[in-house]
């Protein structure tokens, strides 16, 4: 049985942070928040959505002024950086042992 036969569709969640590294402070540059979905099943086609997640990175990447990011953006420590990735993985259903 397909998963879309059962009411839903596959995907991925791509979540990720891209920080320009200086003199070892830490500039938020650019953020991706995209769910990709697929007819098929999701194991089959995994490498796909971390490739095509990626591709669309390296594509904004690209049009990116460096020199703006160290003007515009905040100046975040690593420590900082630390904590707010940990931000995202405190929520109860992640730390669940058991679901309630």
């Amino acid at each position: 049985m397909q998963p879309k036969d059962l009411g839903f569709i596959p995907g991925i969640v791509t979540k990720l942070k891209i920080y320009l590294e200086k003199d070892n402070v830490y500039y938020p540059m650019y953020k991706i928040d995209s769910i990709f979905t697929y007819q098929e099943k999701l194991s089959e086609h995994a490498e796909h959505y971390i490739t095509e997640s990626l591709k669309q990175l390296l594509k904004k990447l690209f049009k990116i002024n460096f020199a703006d990011v160290l003007v515009k953006a905040g100046k975040l420590t690593i420590n900082e950086v630390n904590l707010n990735n940990n931000k995202s993985l405190a929520i109860e259903i992640v730390n669940a042992t058991k679901y309630k």
